[in-house]
């Protein structure tokens, strides 16, 4: 206990039990040190009444509003010197903490990570040292095919209102299968190739070292506005010291390319290239085929309001006034209307013309983002062209 409020630097530390100080009593529990990479951290626990602030609001207010996030703690020791023990043994004992060698130590340093308990009175978090920053994955933006943005937030940066469509529910809509008067997704194909690829095999009079292997391939098609669900699979046995060969699919009413999919198993297929236009066909490296980790989609990305969001507004029924949230799945046309296969069902089916408002969805993918819906390729964040680890190696 000291018998003011001694300075250290420019900080002023402040008894726990001193009363009228303005500053809120704080407390924490023991530290445990260990040598070399192993992290350490202390709890602490602050209690304040409403009338103790900082920066003209409530301590306790700060914290809940996440202004201590990522705040610097340090715990610092001081040793007292034989003579500053007080004659009496009910006087506090001095510390000389303003003076020059004063034989104070850090003892922690760190940052405040997770509040525990936040109450009227009280607030718990922990303080973690730096080597906690280890835990962390690096780069904190890894390298990848798919952009790292979220569609319309600040590295995006689109307006969220210019692509929001209103519509009116049409007739034959279900709870999770809502037709629309949009017109978008005319034209645009929902699966690869239907006949599948025509595979094939040769050596091209080169001597590959290559074992005798069974492929199973699939391919997808991919629009202006994302990938569709993958064809059929097929397969064929290649012999050793040959490299497998697909023919490019036939082109269809709005594809731009497409992309094959090939495995050793019929369950894991993972993408190898991905092609603009119809005219290029595969060919298998000369060191096998690629384990990129890039499965086939398992719901198609190509539909315009795929993976976007509906907001329908009931007029009728027990939900009357109301506007209700859900996530498209996928969009498509059926000659008729625009088709939006919702991921979960609606609780309430909705009456036709009750009020839609639609939100488009991004594959995050350089196709997508470059083409006529968002034309926003010089903020697309991904690497799609960089090599795969095999090729990398």
């Amino acid at each position: 206990v000291v018998a003011a409020n001694p300075d250290y630097g420019t900080h002023t530390y402040v008894s726990l039990g001193q009363t009228g100080s303005g500053a809120p009593a704080i407390q924490r529990s023991k530290l445990s040190q260990a040598v070399g990479l192993t992290p350490s951290k202390i709890d602490i626990e602050i209690f304040a009444t409403p009338s103790i602030k900082l920066a003209n609001q409530p301590i306790l207010s700060t914290i809940m509003q996440g202004l201590w996030t990522n705040a610097r703690v340090w715990v610092r020791r001081a040793w007292l010197l034989p003579s500053d023990k007080p004659l009496n043994w009910n006087t506090p004992w001095p510390s000389n903490l303003g003076g020059a060698g004063d034989g104070t130590i850090i003892w922690f340093g760190g940052n405040i990570g997770k509040v525990t308990e936040l109450g009227p009175l009280n607030a718990k978090f922990e303080a973690r040292d730096l080597l906690w920053l280890l835990n962390r994955p690096f780069p904190k933006n890894l390298f990848g095919p798919q952009c790292y943005h979220k569609l319309f937030d600040e590295g995006c940066g689109l307006d969220k209102a210019v692509f929001t469509f209103y519509d009116t529910v049409q007739s034959g809509s279900t709870a999770q299968v809502i037709n629309t008067t949009q017109t978008q997704d005319q034209g645009q194909p929902t699966s690869g190739p239907a006949a599948g690829l025509t595979l094939g095999y040769s050596n091209f009079g080169h001597s590959f070292t290559l074992p005798a292997t069974t492929y199973f391939v699939t391919a997808t098609y991919t629009t202006q506005y994302g990938e569709t669900m993958p064809g059929p699979t097929v397969s064929i046995a290649v012999p050793p010291n040959n490299v497998m060969t697909a023919a490019h699919p036939p082109s269809v009413t709005g594809a731009t390319g497409y992309i094959i999919y090939i495995g050793t198993a019929a369950g894991d297929l993972q993408q190898q290239e991905q092609f603009v236009g119809f005219t290029q066909n595969y060919q298998e490296s000369a060191d096998g085929i690629y384990l990129s980790g890039t499965f086939p989609p398992t719901q198609p990305t190509d539909g315009y309001f795929s993976l976007g969001t509906l907001v329908v507004t009931y007029a009728t029924g027990a939900l009357a006034g109301q506007a209700v949230s859900a996530s498209v799945e996928t969009s498509a046309w059926n000659g008729t209307y625009g088709v939006l296969t919702l991921r979960v069902p609606l609780p309430q089916v909705p009456a036709v013309s009750d009020a839609l408002q639609l939100v488009p969805g991004c594959g995050k993918s350089l196709a997508v983002c470059g083409s006529s819906k968002f034309s926003n390729l010089i903020r697309y964040s991904g690497t799609p062209f960089t090599p795969t680890p095999e090729a990398g190696a």
